[in-house]
């Protein structure tokens, strides 16, 4: 499946009758995730050949199942090590990597945990 800038495979319109449509908050998340150097949509796929097989858009998937079983957005972000972190982003229910593109943090940031320099 080739993927656009976005994020979305080439047959994204024929995706959204497989899943749920996003809702606003869901869309502004999106937004984010396909706006941020460590959401990579080709790795994802390629490292969860059960989404390909769903035809579910990967950034959509991602934004509802980051977890159980946990579920990297790219190499460059270690979801487990977030949450360990940042238990709070379990308790209120969001995304991590979107928990983490909302903080101060995030700025500049190419990789979570930060790798040495």
């Amino acid at each position: 499946m080739r993927i656009d800038s976005a994020g979305r495979g080439r047959g994204s319109a024929l995706l959204k009758g497989r899943q749920n449509a996003p809702t606003r908050e869901e869309e502004v998340h999106l937004e984010l995730l396909r706006d941020s150097v460590l959401w990579d949509p080709a790795w994802y796929l390629r490292s969860y050949p059960d989404v390909v097989e769903l035809g579910e858009d990967p950034a959509l998937h991602f934004l509802r199942h980051p977890y159980y079983p946990v579920r990297h957005p790219s190499e460059r972000f270690d979801v487990r090590q977030y949450l360990i972190d940042h238990p709070d982003a379990v308790e209120q229910r969001i995304n991590p990597l979107v928990h983490f593109l909302l903080t101060p943090e995030a700025q500049g940031a190419d990789a979570y945990p930060p790798k040495p320099r």
